[in-house]
């Protein structure tokens, strides 16, 4: 599943996402996680929701200076389970 920029910290958001997709939720295996695993918009928290969750990517992107830009949530950069797409790697602390 593909979440583009979806705002998974808004509860009535998650709450219509859930709702929409309640039907395929459980087939999940593969997310990509929004807004490139932005701190300000989700949480380890959202893989709750998704209980055959096999694989996690973030697609990053890089600034000319070498820093990762949005600034990831510290629970992701914790989380070996979760790759890099654009890089095919785990993510490195």
């Amino acid at each position: 599943m593909h979440t583009g920029d979806f705002n998974f910290k808004n509860k009535k958001a998650l709450e219509n996402f859930c709702k929409h997709y309640v039907s395929v939720l459980d087939n999940i295996q593969v997310l990509q996680i929004p807004h490139h695993g932005s701190a300000k918009n989700s949480s380890n928290e959202i893989f709750k929701i998704f209980k055959h969750l096999k694989f996690k990517y973030i697609t990053m992107q890089e600034n000319p200076n070498g820093r990762q830009e949005p600034k990831l949530s510290p629970e992701y950069t914790n989380d070996k389970t979760i790759y890099l797409a654009t890089e095919n790697k785990r993510i490195k602390t």
